[in-house]
């Protein structure tokens, strides 16, 4: 690898991935690259089913984001950092299983809804305007 910018680290803590970051920071060094600690920047999303976190409301200065908004950041930002590389991943059903979990959890959250609300995946992909994630990993391969 001659070239990399973009590094997605996922943990459940600040601290999981403050440690990966560490451990992938030694590992660049050690092949002669230099990771910036300047330029790193976190982004910490809490999907768990907690009642506090149900009531949190994202707002565009004092208007409540539309649904459909939502998914177009998710379609423009989310969704191509969760499947950057896939079509070059040797791809296994646990991981399309584990990627459509991912999936639902964000856009619920993002609908304010909770999987005992009972709402069927595809309403709430209706809501957003977006497709499986699982149709653009095929598609992603298909290119």
């Amino acid at each position: 690898m001659l070239f990399a910018d973009d590094i997605v680290l996922i943990d459940e803590t600040r601290s999981g991935v403050n440690s990966k970051l560490e451990d992938w920071r030694r590992t660049l060094e050690s092949k002669g690259f230099k990771l910036s600690r300047t330029k790193t920047e976190y982004l910490e999303c809490r999907f768990s089913v907690v009642p506090q976190e149900a009531d949190v409301e994202v707002k565009l200065g004092t208007q409540k984001v539309p649904p459909k908004l939502k998914g177009n950041f998710y379609k423009v930002v989310v969704r191509p950092t969760l499947l950057y590389g896939a079509e070059c991943w040797p791809v296994k059903n646990s991981h399309v299983q584990k990627m459509k979990v991912a999936e639902m959890r964000m856009l619920q959250w993002m609908c304010e809804h909770t999987r005992r609300d009972k709402i069927r995946n595809e309403d709430i992909r209706d809501k957003v305007g977006v497709a499986s994630v699982e149709d653009k990993m095929r598609e992603a391969r298909l290119k």
